[in-house]
């Protein structure tokens, strides 16, 4: 997670640093890492892993987020602060939820192979990520394209109006609800995303659209013209955000109801 200009970092409204937001969600519930019974491991590398869990007093399926903070450079560790004091504060459909932030406190241990570790609980998302639904599914429907990029629309507007930058925003961060056709799209993984420089990188080293030539035919010239101008390498000719969110192939269907 990056910061634009004088961007938010640690929630306005709390008044504390990402850190100190986290100790103060464990002391007000009580959060216990033995509350939760650890199923299977769905994600994470490097530094993080991240579990499907059942909170023991109240039967909710989560997602728990493992993060070693000795492995941990500080600019890292500033992005981690960064978003969990985010994540406490905002509440959208198309963000990850924070249910809870686990540190070991007044003198409560954890295992050994816990020890050194922070642990954020997030909603579990059923329906996995992105990525893997697009493995799993082949060529997606255009307007399920359409009803997904505009639910992303949705959630990068909010980090916006927090001034913050996600890095990283690619199908393997994105999560679906549930694993049917109604699933909401969650933008998550904010933390310990990698630098603008490579993401400069990849966009350098983009010489046309990734898509077979046999599959460019059926697409709309309107998806063509909107991911053409987003995967542009002159930033003056890029999309804005604001061009992205008003793209007239996001508006199709909400255009001809009006009409």
């Amino acid at each position: 997670m990056g910061r634009d200009g004088e961007g938010w970092c640690g929630g306005e409204s709390s008044g504390m640093a990402g850190g100190e937001l986290g100790r103060h969600l464990v002391r007000g519930r009580g959060g216990r890492l033995d509350e939760y019974e650890v199923m299977e491991r769905i994600g994470g590398q490097g530094v993080s892993a991240v579990w499907r869990a059942v909170h023991r007093p109240s039967g909710r399926e989560v997602a728990l987020k493992q993060v070693r903070l000795s492995g941990l450079a500080s600019s890292l560790r500033e992005s981690l602060d960064c978003e969990i004091g985010f994540l406490a504060a905002v509440r959208h459909p198309n963000i990850t939820r924070l249910l809870d932030v686990i540190r070991p406190i007044n003198g409560f241990r954890f295992p050994p192979q816990a020890d050194g570790c922070i642990f954020l609980v997030l909603e579990f998302c059923a329906g996995g990520d992105l990525a893997n639904y697009i493995r799993w599914h082949g060529m997606i429907p255009e307007h399920v394209v359409r009803k997904f990029m505009r639910q992303l629309g949705v959630g990068l507007e909010v980090l916006h109006a927090h001034h913050i930058i996600h890095r990283d925003l690619k199908p393997a961060n994105i999560l679906l609800s549930t694993p049917g056709r109604n699933a909401v799209l969650k933008i998550a993984d904010f933390g310990l995303s990698r630098s603008n420089v490579q993401l400069l990188g990849n966009i350098t080293m983009s010489t046309s659209l990734p898509f077979s030539q046999l599959i460019l035919p059926v697409l709309h010239p309107d998806c063509v013209d909107m991911c053409t101008r987003l995967l542009c390498k002159n930033p003056g000719n890029r999309l804005s955000f604001n061009e992205f969110y008003s793209h007239k192939f996001l508006r199709r269907n909400q255009d001809q109801k009006k009409q």
